[in-house]
């Protein structure tokens, strides 16, 4: 799939949904319209309990369940369940790589270096070069 939008656009949609009060899911997901096609209403409905690591328990990042259900909704139909599982390790295995944890008690633990911000622009960047690598 070619991204209909350039990163820099992405970043600024979440910015703007951060903006307007959205989880971390929720801004990750309004980055990727094009993938989605589906309204931003819908979208946001889908993804308002999976921020605070799904509904605030704090286990994993709303910004990794946010690129889990734009990977099932972008995977082609003939994908089987194992392919996508398979990209969503290695989705999650860059952003634990490049942020230090999954788990959202341990990205918000005292003295995380990293803010929701920055998680969410980083789960950004990981999915943008992930549609940028499938061309």
């Amino acid at each position: 799939m070619r991204p209909e939008l350039t990163l820099e656009e992405r970043l600024e949609l979440a910015r703007n949904r951060r903006r307007e009060g959205a989880n971390c899911s929720q801004a990750t997901v309004a980055a990727f319209p094009d993938v989605l096609q589906l309204p931003q209403d819908v979208a946001q409905k889908l993804t308002i309990g999976l921020g605070g690591g799904v509904g605030g328990l704090q286990n994993v990042c709303g910004v990794i369940t946010a690129l889990a259900l734009l990977e099932g909704i972008h995977a082609d139909t003939t994908t089987g369940k194992a392919q996508v599982y398979k990209i969503i390790r290695q989705l999650g295995t860059r952003f634990k790589e490049r942020t230090g944890s999954l788990i959202c008690a341990e990205l918000k633990s005292p003295g995380a270096s990293l803010a929701c911000n920055d998680l969410i622009a980083e789960g950004i960047r990981i999915y943008h070069e992930y549609l940028l690598e499938e061309e």
